[in-house]
């Protein structure tokens, strides 16, 4: 997450505010729960260390509250003034999305209403608690907004298969990613998979062929 700061009026999506309002009825948010996660999956990487992109660091209850120029990153009870709330809640298409598209952003809606509250409440940290970068989960339980997508390609598929009565190759790309994907229409039957035994090159720590 490169956090770049800018004295510009930032406009806010609605869909975080509203996000927001859903939290606070949940309760307070727990920093070493609720936002530890958070910064330390999409954050830490770029905002730590020796080097830290736009010399914000927030491996730090210190670092991260003096962090910011014109806007600070974190400001206590002013999610509106701090870059933290409002960069994160920007849209897709803004280039000073943080953390931005290539790096993995935007964060959830649920992420963006944690760390909004978090600040609304007065960005409580507790002493003693320093952040280290981690990797993001590359597989799990998919997000709410991840299933949404799923399903309309899925709907899309299902659709275009009954309309054309047939099963054939299908490529399209993900709706505002521009990601390409392909699937292949199998003819139905029973295949063998895997490599015969006798293949030159073989590695001998492969299992036997299966049939399916």
């Amino acid at each position: 997450m490169k956090l770049r700061i800018f004295s510009s009026r930032i406009v806010f999506a609605a869909s975080a505010i509203f996000s927001a309002a859903v939290c606070n009825a949940a309760g307070a948010v727990d920093f070493v729960k609720d936002v530890q996660p958070i910064l330390e999956t999409n954050c830490l990487s770029c905002h730590s260390g020796e080097k830290t992109e736009g010399d914000v660091d927030l491996s730090s209850r210190e670092t991260s509250f003096k962090a910011g120029g014109d806007m600070r990153v974190i400001v206590p009870f002013k999610p509106e003034k701090s870059a933290l709330s409002t960069l994160t809640a920007l849209t897709k298409d803004d280039e000073t999305l943080m953390p931005p598209v290539k790096s993995g952003g935007p964060l959830d809606r649920k992420s963006i209403a944690t760390l909004r509250q978090w600040i609304a409440e007065g960005a409580k940290w507790p002493d003693g608690v320093n952040l280290r970068a981690r990797a993001k989960r590359s597989v799990g339980t998919p997000n709410s907004d991840d299933m949404a997508l799923v399903r309309r390609i899925r709907d899309v598929i299902i659709k275009r298969t009954k309309s054309e009565n047939k099963f054939a190759d299908y490529s399209a790309a993900v709706a505002k990613t521009g990601a390409h994907y392909s699937m292949i229409a199998i003819k139905a039957g029973e295949f063998v998979m895997g490599s015969p035994s006798t293949e030159e090159g073989r590695d001998p720590n492969e299992g036997p062929q299966i049939r399916v």
